[in-house]
């Protein structure tokens, strides 16, 4: 099989992330994380082996041949080292590179199908004023 690599940000400090309604808040909504917070979630996606953890648009089903190659966080000593596209993000963006040898996955990435990294977790949530 044909291997294919995927490199992009997982969670960028600050950015606001849509969210559509749920149990929790029945109306739409953004959500954003502090780099501390990224932090806080690296550690623990990689403490508690979540590396294997895949599936397409959270439907709970752990896909094979998506394989984690790379994780790490932005930090003042790597940022010369990425490509021009990702080198503003800010500090505490967490990046992840991924080896895709499912060729059905690798399809959907080509076809723009699949376009962006999400993590799935419970998080408490604090309201800020506008």
């Amino acid at each position: 099989m044909k291997e294919n690599i995927i490199f992009g940000a997982v969670l960028i400090p600050e950015k606001l992330i849509y969210r559509q309604p749920n149990l929790k808040i029945p109306e739409e909504h953004y959500v954003k994380f502090s780099a501390e917070t990224i932090r806080k979630i690296w550690v623990n996606f990689h403490k508690e082996n979540r590396e294997k953890n895949v599936s397409i648009n959270h439907n709970g089903e752990n896909i094979s041949g998506v394989e984690l190659v790379d994780s790490f966080l932005i930090d003042k000593d790597n940022r010369d080292s990425l490509s021009i596209e990702f080198k503003d993000l800010p500090i505490g963006t967490w990046m992840a590179k991924y080896r895709i040898v499912n060729e059905d996955v690798w399809r959907m990435i080509e076809q723009k199908e699949l376009n962006g990294f999400s993590i799935e977790g419970i998080f408490d949530l604090v309201k800020i004023e506008e």
